[in-house]
């Protein structure tokens, strides 16, 4: 009987502690809704300070079991502001949340998902179409440069440098090149050395932008009036880390992190493994007041690539059809090989950067920052090239016909001078060396003030760049028995005798050196206000203004010629050969691929160098030293036709008006404005100006290197137009109409002249017009209407899928034109420095760059991204993007003979990734491959002035990462693992091949600690 009471008693307390126990749960339940009631399905709802959790439903609704010891409870969505409740009694808990205004690096969640979360919800939130990139997590970045990290997004290509001269890896918006795409660097205006120093300065080169120091970019497809000048392609602003935004771990007021990397390329001959070494530290006092932060990179590389580039020249052939070897045909004006250049391009890189921040909010109402970017990137690139000279071979000799093939459209596609008169097969070793250093600063204070519904802020900003490059070559000629051709396939086979080339008792050592400097100074200096008055929850008024000076000064100095002081021997070939050859190239030139010759002998250019230091040690010195107009001259003359220094002044103010409404029952967002911009260019260069006696009484007068001088300015206004509904929770259709500029070219803008005309005082004066080569201070800036439509559909599984359609109406494009019959005495804007006799009675041809016609681009893309967890727990820790791009477009008016299409565009674009992103091991596969495009549209003798075109591409990039223990990170990765060659040809005909540029991998280990 006791034993039944006791256990009685037993069930009794049992019953009584479960009664208990349940009655402490909590069931709570409710909906989150944003700002205009509509479901945010897919929020995460976190029991706080437990692992308890649930997210909402399509329709924004949830319910939640909280335990008696939890009182609160918090709600969070990317791109909103996370709210956290005390429970009380309350069990029904309906929550809005507002969007987040946080910097994109305030969104936690790390790896490669957290990385494509962070990139959908600012997309979501944009006022226009826009594209983000972050990081896997704070200086994370597993790629090289910028580039590789662009193009991994939505309607963006990259150009690679494929030079190895001092130019960069560009990008591209929508089939619209880098000329077009402005870049930014927290909102400032970097400067870019172009290519060498000389041209396209207006293109970014994204390889001097180390990831170390960067923290996220924000890609504009569409424009808005407070953004600073977006090109017609749109802008990138790159973002650096801001101390205040870094999320520090729970008790911790400091933040640091080191990468130690070791990369190799597999191409070439020289594949060891060199360190990249990089940091971040950052520190904010308890309040959260004041932070401080600083990155810092210095790297070491190896790159490798083999470049082989052919030019046409038409040529008279003589065909003997009958084998008396005495021509009996001439095929005129055939299109036949010119010089043909083999470089084995070596470079070694140096790259140091460092990046830094101070945040300061001294009150509640004002906040103070500062920072400072600064970079160097040095490019020590080494080539013996090897160069053909079959034009000479065309031109002077007589072929049978069995050795002889010239096809329907007047192209030779083979020739072998064996058997024919007179060949003159010469051959050449160019050992040659760039040396390029570039440096780059930018720094800037901004001011930010916020009281009530008003926000100011102004900000100053100040950068510079600073390039050198040196170019040395000599020459050894080599004369082979006779040359052949093959262009049946798609590369163009060049075979001769190669043991010719590799016997060093044949070559002739030439006196004669060739010594380039160039240099390129500039500076910018900016200052913005921006006002912003809130006059309630769903209107906002944006105005401001900015002014910028630009500052360029380009010169080169160049000595070429014989004479030299050379060390004693080097002239004889057994002293040359001893001191200087290495031996035959090892492995040989463009490996795996078939066209002819591929190995010559290779020159030791150090020691080259350093037995001729009278040679080598001349440069430009005082050439590049004081006021372009008031040169003194160095061991290298200055190249006048090659110098010139600009100023460009932009003035621009803006209002926009930022609005939320709701509109037959839907609500809609956007923004409306205008920006009105001045630009005054002013330029300085020097011409050359020949008075011509055709009849040889009083005989030609020149002036070489004569002070021009140009300016002009010009207002442009710029409406835009941004509309975003929100069809549903978790669909939204935006349009767009925005009017964009991009300014020229500034070669298009210095006054580099050239004037030929007979002389007045000539007996043949007036008798026939003058030439003349001009620039154009009156070019106004490229302009473009875009019109946009995007539908964008947000799953509650963390996904989105886009449509975008756009269209761009592009006018004042810029060629080059001959005009006839022209009084230049009448143009305006140009100072001659020297007066010239019978200028105002002589009438021109002039040919100068001109707005010449418009340009229809139009398109579409689609994209998605989507975690995968929705399939099962199997693929809870997978994801997957992809995206494709169709461009096309047509120019209003023909531009040449051949294509009628926008350069730089592919019409077919294709992006994907795939990666799985575990608690300790994470692995990302991206592929992106691009169609054939046209690279450049012609209009000139040189070969990177023909119409050319690049072969499609492809390529494959692959990372993993290991969490060794807690803050312990290895990774390794592989980029271009498909070593994609780039092929170009002329003449929109694909079997015109003018370019290979063959490639390899590159393969990176690293280790990341997290202090």
């Amino acid at each position: 009987m006791k034993i039944i009471k006791k256990n009685k008693l037993f069930f009794l307390l049992f019953v009584i502690t479960s009664v208990f126990g349940f009655a402490q749960e909590r069931h709570i339940s409710g909906t989150v809704t944003d700002e205009y009631n509509m479901p945010i399905g897919g929020t995460t709802i976190i029991v706080k300070g437990s692992s308890i959790g649930t997210t909402t439903d399509i329709d924004g609704k949830y319910e939640l079991i909280v335990p008696s010891e939890y009182n609160n409870i918090q709600f969070s969505y990317v791109g909103f502001e996370a709210v956290s409740i005390n429970l009380g009694h309350n069990n029904t808990i309906d929550v809005v949340l507002k969007e987040s205004v946080a910097q994109l690096d305030a969104i936690v969640i790390k790896g490669f998902r957290g990385s494509e979360q962070r990139a959908i919800a600012v997309k979501r939130k944009a006022a226009s179409v826009v594209e983000a990139i972050t990081p896997e997590d704070i200086g994370n970045y597993s790629d090289e440069n910028m580039a590789d990290a662009l193009q991994r997004v939505p309607g963006l290509q990259v150009e690679r440098d494929d030079s190895g001269n001092g130019g960069g890896d560009r990008v591209s918006i929508r089939g619209v090149g880098p000329q077009f795409v402005n870049i930014t660097v927290n909102g400032r205006t970097p400067l870019s050395a172009g290519s060498e120093g000389i041209d396209q300065l207006r293109q970014f080169n994204l390889d001097v932008l180390p990831t170390e120091v960067v923290q996220g970019a924000m890609v504009y497809k569409s424009s808005e009036a407070q953004l600073v000048g977006p090109g017609l392609g749109g802008a990138v602003d790159f973002q650096t880390v801001r101390p205040l935004s870094l999320r520090f771990e729970e008790g911790k007021n400091y933040f640091g992190i080191v990468n130690v990397r070791g990369d190799i390329n597999d191409y070439g001959d020289n594949k060891a493994m060199l360190p990249r070494l990089s940091g971040l530290l950052g520190f904010k006092t308890s309040n959260n007041k004041l932070g401080f932060v600083v990155s810092a990179i210095t790297s070491s590389s190896n790159r490798a690539f083999d470049s082989y580039v052919m030019g046409y020249v038409p040529r008279n052939i003589n065909e003997d059809t009958d084998g008396d070897g005495i021509g009996d045909v001439v095929h005129e004006g055939v299109l036949s090989p010119g010089l043909t250049r083999y470089n084995p391009v070596r470079n070694s890189l140096d790259r140091y950067g460092v990046s830094s921040a101070l945040q300061w909010k001294i009150t509640e109402n004002l906040e103070i920052t500062g920072d400072l970017l600064y970079t160097e990137f040095d490019n020590r690139s080494e080539r013996n090239q090897f160069r053909l000279f079959p034009q000479n071979e065309t031109n002077n000799t007589t072929f049978p016909s069995a050795d002889l093939d010239i096809d329907d459209n007047n192209v030779l596609r083979y020739f072998n001078s064996i058997n024919s008169s007179d060949p003159i097969s010469q051959t050449a070793i160019l050992p040659t060396q760039y040396d390029n250093f570039q440096s780059s600063l930018m720094t800037g204070l901004n001011l930010e003030w916020q009281k009530g519904d008003w926000l100011i802020a102004g900000d100053y900003s100040y950068s510079n760049i600073s390039f050198d490059q040196r170019l040395t070559f000599t020459q050894v000629w080599t004369y082979v028995p006779s040359m052949s051709f093959d262009l049946k396939s798609d590369l163009a086979v060049f075979n001769v005798d190669q043991a010719t080339i590799l016997d060093f008792n044949n070559p002739e050592i030439r006196d004669w050196v060739f010594l380039r400097d160039i240099m390129l100074e500039g500076n910018n200096k900016a200052g913005r206000i921006d006002i912003t008055k809130e006059f309630n929850q769903n209107l906002k008024l944006n105005f401001g203004g900015r002014y910028s000076t630009t500052y360029l000064d380009s010169r080169q100095a160049q000595l070429a010629g014989g004479g030299q002081p050379w060390s004693d021997g080097y002239l004889d070939n057994n002293t040359y050969y001893n001191n200087f050859i290495t031996g035959p190239l090892d492995p040989s030139f463009a490996q795996g691929r078939t066209i002819g010759v591929n190995q010559w002998l290779m020159v030791n250019q150090d020691a080259l160098r350093a037995a001729n230091p009278e040679v080598f040690g001349k440069t430009a010195g005082s050439s590049f030293e004081g006021d372009l107009f008031d040169v003194t001259n160095g061991d290298l003359p200055l190249l006048t036709p090659n110098s010139w220094d600009l100023e460009e002044n932009t003035l621009a103010f803006y209002g926009q008006l930022d609005f939320k409404s709701i509109f037959a029952g839907i609500p809609v967002s956007g923004n409306v404005g205008v920006r009105a911009v001045k630009w005054d260019i002013f330029s300085r260069a020097f011409s050359t100006i020949t008075l011509t006696d055709p009849s040889e009484v009083i005989g030609d007068i020149n002036y070489d290197g004569v002070p021009t001088t140009v300016s002009s300015d010009r207002w442009n206004v710029l409406p835009s137009l941004n509309l975003n509904f929100a069809l549903q929770s978790n669909f939204n259709l935006r349009l767009s109409a925005v009017n964009t500029v991009s300014g020229p070219d500034y070669l298009d803008l210095r006054p580099t002249n050239t004037l030929s005309y007979i002389n007045p005082e000539s007996e043949d004066a007036g008798t026939q017009n003058g030439t003349a080569t001009l620039s154009n201070p009156e070019l106004k800036p490229y302009s473009s209407w875009q019109f946009d439509t995007t539908g964008e559909w947000y799953n509650n599984e963390g996904g989105a899928v886009v449509l975008s359609g756009f269209y761009k109406l592009i006018d004042d494009f810029i060629v080059d034109e001959t005009t006839f019959d022209v009084d230049i005495s009448e143009l305006p804007d140009i100072d001659w420095g020297i007066e010239l006799p019978g200028l105002g009675n002589q009438l021109f041809n002039v040919t100068s760059p001109v707005n010449y016609t418009g340009v229809q681009l139009y398109g579409f893309e689609i994209g998605f991204r989507q975690p995968l967890g929705f399939i099962g727990d199997t693929f809870r820790d997978f994801g997957v993007q992809a995206n494709y791009t169709f461009v096309d477009s047509k120019f209003d008016k023909e531009i040449n003979e051949v294509d009628n299409s926008f350069p730089g565009s592919s019409k077919h674009n294709f992006n994907s990734v795939i990666y799985y992103d575990g608690d300790f091991f994470g692995i990302r596969v991206a592929y992106n491959s691009r169609s054939s495009f046209l690279r450049n549209i012609g209009g000139g003798s040189d070969v990177r002035s023909n119409v050319t075109y690049t072969d499609g591409f492809d390529r494959l990039d692959i990372r993993a990462n290991f969490e060794v223990m807690k803050n312990l990170q290895l990774s390794i990765s592989g980029q271009n693992l498909t070593a994609s060659d780039r092929r170009d040809y002329t003449n929109n005909n694909p079997s015109l091949f003018t370019q290979l540029t063959r490639q390899g991998a590159i393969y990176t280990i690293g280790a990341r600690y997290q202090l």
